[in-house]
């Protein structure tokens, strides 16, 4: 389990501080070792950085303006610059580098073991949750069907005719209409020039 592991990396470490927490610990005083300390004589100390960046560190509140001493615990570079400054033009009892790292009990309350399931209280809640009540919402209600994801939504007046086949209403041959029909053939189309015949005939006999 990753708590056995690190309380076995924490016992094996020899000076105040986790191994992690020494290794980043070293990396920062490399970085210290370049920024420039200005002492305002008031607990205040500007650093500037080689980037030409300044920042300002409070050792008695324990706050620096790039705010990583606050946020991870462990003393930035900045103030370690700010420390270093101090203890060289004669600051009196000034505790080491490692002192001002927040202290961390992460790992030295532990997590007590519970019991299994049939081992628990009953609650006194009920064992049914029912749903709420119902109640009628505000305004007029919606009589449209929701439309579900993907559907493709289409209107009386935007049906498409493309893959409808067209019946011609003079031969009664599928494939074309009235205006586009040539004679295609077909028994509609005899049938009518038949009866036109015929009624061409009888208005002949009458006129006759």
């Amino acid at each position: 389990m990753k708590v056995i592991v690190v309380q076995k990396s924490i016992d094996k470490s020899k000076g105040p501080l986790t191994p992690t927490t020494t290794t980043i610990l070293e990396g920062i005083k490399k970085e210290a070792t370049q920024n420039v300390c200005i002492f305002n004589g008031a607990e205040k100390t500007q650093v500037t950085t080689p980037r030409k960046d300044q920042y300002v560190v409070n050792l008695k509140e324990k706050t620096c303006t790039c705010t990583y001493w606050e946020l991870t615990g462990i003393v930035c570079s900045h103030v370690e610059s700010a420390i270093w400054d101090k203890i060289k033009y004669g600051g009196k009892k000034v505790p080491d580098i490692e002192a001002w790292v927040h202290p961390a009990d992460m790992y030295s309350h532990k997590i007590d073991p519970i019991n299994g399931k049939s081992m628990w209280r009953k609650s006194a809640c009920p064992f049914i949750l029912m749903p709420p009540k119902h109640h009628i919402q505000v305004g007029r209600p919606k009589k449209k069907r929701k439309i579900a994801v993907g559907e493709v939504v289409t209107t009386g007046k935007n049906l498409s005719r493309k893959y409808i086949t067209i019946t011609c209403s003079k031969c009664g041959n599928k494939g074309h209409n009235q205006r586009s029909c040539k004679g295609q053939g077909g028994e509609g189309e005899r049938m009518n020039d038949g009866s036109n015949e015929v009624q061409k005939r009888g208005k002949t006999v009458v006129d006759g």
